[in-house]
């Protein structure tokens, strides 16, 4: 296992000092797509029946439960709602406002080091073209010194190692592109659903809904 190990490193290690720069970008694009999966987003993760719960104390105007509810969960989008709740009884508008405010706040949180992913998935085939044009620069150098009499095998073998970043390049950025687009789509779905939420519970904590109960009373 570790004479494989080692066979590999020392065959990446041919594509030239761009691999050290490629493999750190590979290292970490790993490094967030695994914090993301397994570790930020199950926190912020809603319990749907938790949710369910509190969406009827709001209706049923049990607003204290109800942000007694939200307190029991650690995910920042149920932050949302319970922003909206404690403005409960003030206009739409300062609801609303108060819902724009929570809701930004989780945006940031889902979607940290999202733009970093990005940034690699673009990067890294740019990297590995540069370390292919260097190398293929080296070659064609090698050419010129022999005077035209280069050995086939050896200008062969220059070449494939230049290729050797592109392909690196477009192995890190196919797999961090598609993971980034999958955690940007699951950080939005998830912003939509609770914000969708807490504009529902609007009509029933707004001040003309609390007023209504009242007269009703």
């Amino acid at each position: 296992m570790t004479d494989i190990f080692i066979q590999k490193l020392a065959f990446l290690s041919k594509g030239g000092w761009l691999m050290i720069p490629l493999a750190f970008c590979s290292l970490l694009a790993l490094a967030i797509v695994v914090e993301r999966i397994f570790f930020s987003f199950p926190r912020v993760k809603i319990d749907p029946f938790l949710l369910i719960e509190i969406e009827n104390s709001v209706k049923n105007r049990e607003t204290g439960k109800a942000l007694s509810l939200c307190q029991k969960s650690g995910s920042p989008l149920i932050g949302i709602l319970k922003a909206a709740i404690l403005k409960a009884g003030h206009t739409r508008e300062e609801i609303k406002e108060a819902i724009l405010n929570s809701s930004s706040t989780s945006i940031l949180e889902l979607e940290k080091n999202l733009t970093a992913l990005s940034i690699i998935g673009h990067i890294s085939p740019l990297l590995g073209l540069l370390g292919t044009v260097t190398g293929m620069i080296k070659a064609f150098q090698m050419v010129q010194l022999s005077a035209g009499q280069a050995d086939v095998s050896l200008l062969a073998g220059g070449i494939w190692e230049a290729l050797l970043t592109t392909a690196t390049g477009l192995s890190i950025a196919i797999p961090t592109i598609v993971f980034h687009h999958y955690l940007t789509n699951r950080a939005n779905r998830l912003i939509a659903e609770i914000e969708i939420t807490s504009n529902e519970l609007v009509d029933y904590l707004s001040e003309e809904a609390v007023s209504r109960q009242r007269d009703e009373a």
